[in-house]
């Protein structure tokens, strides 16, 4: 939708969809606001999230907790995209074999589903 000004429908739609999914309104006025931006300004927000995600996952994460000190870093040690290389990669093997360390000590059962 390249238009962000809502329609009644759509504002309904959202209306009952933050209720299934809360947050979901503000996800879509961040997108309505990100249209605006550089791709600069882009690229450096979507490593902001890239860095989130990182730390996210070194603090909740025992899988990634454990790849990460193999490797010898920190999420902190990711400063930059360049330094993305340092990031272990996850394999199909990893996967298969270490699903259930891969959930966050956030996650809810009920929020799992293979």
């Amino acid at each position: 939708m390249s238009n962000c000004n809502q329609s009644l429908r759509e504002k309904w739609f959202f209306l009952k969809y933050n209720l299934v999914k809360p947050g979901a309104t503000r996800y879509f006025k961040d997108m309505c606001q990100a249209q605006r931006l550089s791709p600069e300004e882009i690229e450096r927000m979507n490593w902001e999230r890239t860095r989130k995600l990182l730390a996210y996952a070194y603090k909740h994460v025992p899988y990634y907790r454990e790849r990460f000190r193999q490797a010898g870093i920190t999420p902190e040690d990711i400063r930059e995209p360049e330094d993305y290389r340092r990031v272990p990669l996850l394999t199909r093997k990893d996967l298969m074999e270490n699903f259930d360390r891969m959930l966050s000590d956030e996650a809810s059962p009920r929020d799992v589903r293979i």
